[in-house]
């Protein structure tokens, strides 16, 4: 009888040994397997996650730094910082990973007579936003405007801006297409935006406005000839229902709406002109307008005198994978108060469940597998124990060892594989039903969180979709994949086979004629 039909008569024959060999195997490959499936589920919502959010960046001010800086150190680095520095924006946008790069120069008009988008009512039960929306200004360097790039607008009527009008700061616009239906404006009507600023007010118990004799009141016509207009892309209620739960920190997406409506787009050039000429008529009228304390009011005037713009850059990668190599030459470039946001980075701020879970089934799957193999090791050489004089009768008949080792090896991959194969299935709902408790218990950290991190204002304006925690949880899913198979069946089957070296030694070892006397 060769070792082959020895292998398979002695699993039928001790059978008692063959399902204790099977259940120990089978209960350890289901905590393998599962941790297998969650390391790949949690490694595959990363990935996927990170591949929607796309490859923008853009610049911002690095505040956990700051804020261990004196008032005259924030003010030193504010201006070292790329987003008072143009030739230094300039400089990381001609980086070779960079498809796209362009810079606003933003601004806002409160207006009174012509009215802006409000915001849809809101349900009960979320927060509402005090006094009336105004105009947000984004300026362009670029023929195309780089929110049409980001998939948040889309140019319906009209066109964009030409070389001499980006290059000269002529006052042109591009507006909503809601709100040149309301306010019934054409292509090529100039519109007047009464820009409006007061100070001295006062909020009533009710929360609306009144004046006081103190109120001082500053108004100045700006005219914009609108050459275009733009439809919003991104869905109105995104988000809303997973976040009214969160009644301190909720983030109105109706009011986000509302306010991309209200966006109007002008050439950088333009803003900057407008900016100047509407401080200088400010201060003009009313020197001082906002009553701070005659020291900080020279200050602040000597550093209008310095004519510093604040510019905010926008980067389009070419590849996802290229993020953190842009990123680490991108920093070399800027101010060391700076750093560099990549859309892919919201995943972070959110994935806490996850990345918790990962790390623990990380840790389970080393200690299942150290586990395994110090476990059926031991099963196996006890077995073996009690097989001595069997396998010395085979070594006293001449069959070689190796032959003999083959039989060890062949009977315990029978029954190891039966087990490692059922392993697959039930290891795979324990890891559904394991990680779900896991979520629940981890997910301590509220939304509210994100969207009170003051990187939050940037990832939005990166225009790549805000993602929650919720957005994180559910796209986790463990399924049956023929990556988590494979991976398994080769974890478990070399797991088994290094269990073996130490009874395959202890064969090795085996006098014969010391067994038969």
């Amino acid at each position: 009888m060769n070792f082959w039909k020895r292998a398979l008569a002695s699993v039928s024959r001790r059978k008692g040994k063959s399902l204790i060999l099977f259940a120990v195997v089978f209960i350890l490959g289901n905590v393998i397997a599962g941790a297998i499936a969650i390391q790949q589920s949690t490694n595959n919502v990363e990935k996927n996650i990170k591949k929607n959010l796309g490859a923008s960046a853009t610049i911002s001010i690095d505040y956990e730094a700051m804020m261990n800086l004196t008032e005259d150190e924030s003010e030193s680095a504010f201006k070292e910082s790329a987003l008072t520095n143009l030739a230094m924006t300039k400089q990381v946008g001609e980086l070779p990973y960079v498809a796209y790069f362009d810079y606003t120069v933003p601004s806002y008009f409160q207006t009174e007579k012509l009215k802006a988008i409000e915001p849809e009512e809101e349900e009960e039960g979320t927060v509402s936003y005090g006094g009336g929306m105004g105009f947000t200004v984004v300026g362009g360097n670029t023929e195309e405007i780089a929110d049409q790039k980001k998939g948040k607008i889309k140019l319906v009527e009209g066109r964009s801006f030409s070389e001499q009008e980006l290059s000269s700061g002529k006052q042109v616009g591009i507006i909503s297409k809601t709100l040149a239906e309301q306010e019934k404006i054409a292509i090529g009507d100039k519109i007047i935006f009464d820009r409006v600023s007061r100070t001295g007010e006062e909020f009533t118990d009710d929360g609306s406005i009144k004046e006081t004799e103190n109120t001082k009141t500053f108004v100045k016509d700006i005219p914009v000839e609108i050459i275009g207009l733009f439809d919003v892309q991104q869905t109105e209620n995104k988000g809303k229902d997973k976040e009214k739960d969160n009644q301190h920190y909720f983030v109105d997406y109706n009011y986000q709406l509302a306010e991309q409506k209200n966006t109007v787009y002008m050439p950088n050039e333009a803003v900057m002109k407008i900016e100047k000429e509407y401080h200088r008529s400010l201060e003009e009228e009313y020197p001082n307008f906002w009553d701070f304390p005659e020291e900080e009011y020279q200050k602040m005037k000597d550093e209008e005198a310095e004519e510093t713009t604040y510019y905010q850059p926008f980067f389009m990668l070419k590849n996802p994978e290229d993020a953190e190599a842009f990123r680490k030459e991108a920093q070399a470039l800027i101010g060391k108060h700076d750093k560099v946001l990549i859309s892919s980075d919201q995943f972070e701020s959110v994935s806490g469940p996850l990345s918790g879970m990962s790390k623990i089934s990380g840790l389970v799957l080393y200690v299942a597998v150290g586990a395994s193999l110090l476990i059926v090791t031991l099963v196996i050489l006890l077995f073996l124990r009690d097989r001595k004089h069997e396998l010395g009768v085979y070594l006293s008949l001449g069959e070689k060892r190796v032959k003999v080792i083959g039989q060890i090896v062949v009977e315990v991959m029978i029954i190891s594989l039966v087990a490692i194969t059922l392993s697959v299935f039930t290891g795979n709902l324990v890891a559904d039903g394991v990680s779900s408790s896991l979520i629940a218990s981890q997910e301590q950290t509220e939304n509210y969180e994100m969207y009170s991190d003051p990187d939050f204002y940037e990832f939005q304006q990166l225009g790549t979709e805000t993602v929650s925690q919720e957005d994180v949880i559910s796209a986790y899913e463990v399924k049956l994949s023929a990556s988590y198979i494979v991976t398994f069946y080769l974890v478990g089957t070399a797991t088994i086979l290094l269990s073996t070296i130490v009874p395959l030694i202890y064969i090795m070892r085996l006098n014969p004629k010391k067994i038969m006397m």
